[in-house]
């Protein structure tokens, strides 16, 4: 029943970023920084077997760098005797302790900025920076804003409405950039001459945007039979591909190898409506979506629509990427499925990860048993601070 959920969730997203993928790269422009190396590793002159990438000599030293210290961290965990180099600094306390200033080294995130225009990694920087502060300052002045929403996202709910708001806009903005390439692509759906060209797209727009309709329609159904409200499945599903969609072009524009949203779709729904339009089952729902729409760190959108970016400028026809992209869904759902039942059974999963077979697997029911036996009201402060980020 999942692969039912999973397989239209992962055909929209492709579909949505075939819908979008002009726009963003040929009328915007986005750099899609995370594409630049496998398009440097695949690069070959006519004149050589190798690419000059793997040719490098400087390549292979940071490479021995980072690989060097990747391996010591895994094998002083297996074995203690093997030192470990862990590069980082673990910072210093800010406004009278209650806050740190962290500064972690990361080879693979130093080798992805390295791509990244310094205009886009300075803002990533300052906003942290400056988030930090906020903080800080709200801690030193006993500023106290308290709302259950979950583990994931900020800890702070504050900066979980502020960026919520933000994402908004930012996915409307780009929405209104985008009207007279989206009207386009709607002529081109719906049989109406167009200037528009989708030959050099994965799938017909056609395609695309039918897949995209049957796709919503079939997570609508899923979601409402889960226990969901029909308005909550709709509130819940668009704040959700908000999120996804934001995520994606700050991932396509600066580069970032994972990200998470400040806040997530269903602790968006929760708050801005309460608990009793939605009752137990409904909650309980909520707690599930988290499989899918919670601490996602990477997921199918920005994977497409990186993989687009790498064939951009390519010859030869390009339909059959998308099958090999939904190959490449159904593969690894299949492969997860079969090594978590195999780890979980063999081994226990109370011997596993603490992280992914303990707290993270009891979450969803911890916030949902929460909410139902704390029932709370509409946040208004939450739209509020909704609208400030805005």
């Amino acid at each position: 029943m999942w692969g039912v959920f999973l397989t239209a969730l992962y055909v929209v997203s492709i579909a949505m970023m075939v819908v979008v993928r002009r726009q963003w790269m040929e009328h915007e422009r986005l750099v899609y920084p995370l594409a630049q190396l496998p398009l440097a590793m695949a690069e070959r002159p006519p004149d050589r077997l190798v690419s000059p990438f793997f040719k490098s000599p400087m390549m292979w030293a940071g490479f021995g760098v980072a690989f060097l210290n990747g391996s010591l961290a895994a094998l002083h965990h297996y074995f203690p005797v093997v030192p470990s180099l862990n590069p980082q600094i673990a910072g210093f306390p800010i406004f009278k302790n209650s806050e740190w200033m962290v500064f972690r080294l990361s080879f693979p995130m130093l080798g992805f900025f390295y791509l990244v225009h310094l205009d886009v990694a300075f803002s990533i920087w300052f906003f942290n920076v400056m988030s930090l502060v906020a903080r800080g300052l709200m801690k030193l002045y006993n500023v106290r804003v308290v709302e259950n929403l979950g583990i994931y996202g900020t800890r702070s709910p504050v900066f979980a409405h502020l960026g919520m708001g933000a994402m908004v806009v930012l996915v409307l903005a780009g929405v209104w950039t985008a009207r007279h390439h989206l009207k386009n692509v709607g002529r081109m759906a719906f049989g109406r001459a167009s200037e528009a060209d989708d030959g050099d797209e994965i799938m017909s727009y056609r395609a695309a945007v039918l897949s995209i309709l049957v796709g919503t329609v079939v997570m609508v159904v899923w979601l409402h039979a889960t226990g969901i409200p029909f308005w909550a499945t709709m509130a819940f599903l668009i704040a959700a591909f908000a999120l996804f969609i934001g995520l994606t072009r700050i991932v396509a524009e600066s580069g970032m190898a994972e990200a998470v949203a400040t806040t997530i779709g269903s602790s968006f729904v929760v708050s801005s409506f309460g608990t009793s339009a939605l009752q137990a089952s409904g909650l309980t729902a909520f707690g599930l979506t988290y499989v899918w729409a919670a601490d996602i760190r990477t997921f199918v959108m920005a994977s497409a629509a990186n993989g687009m970016k790498v064939i951009d400028g390519t010859s030869g026809r390009r339909r059959p990427v998308f099958w090999a992209m939904l190959a490449t869904v159904a593969v690894t759902f299949g492969v997860s499925v079969v090594t978590m039942l195999t780890l979980g059974y063999r081994y226990g999963g109370i011997n596993g990860n603490d992280w992914f077979f303990g707290g993270g697997a009891a979450a969803p029911y911890d916030y949902a048993a929460n909410k139902i036996l704390y029932p709370e009201d509409a946040n208004l402060a939450g739209w509020l601070f909704k609208g400030i980020g805005a």
